[in-house]
């Protein structure tokens, strides 16, 4: 069952993948695409 991406899990999703948060990545652009 995949995972709901709401806000909530995606903002601790794409911390945890990357380090930053989605707004950090955003304002950055440094990567291309991505998955969870």
């Amino acid at each position: 069952m995949p995972v709901s991406l709401t806000s909530d899990n995606f903002s601790k999703c794409f911390r945890k993948q990357f380090g930053i948060s989605p707004s950090e990545y955003r304002k950055n652009q440094i990567f291309d695409a991505f998955f969870c």
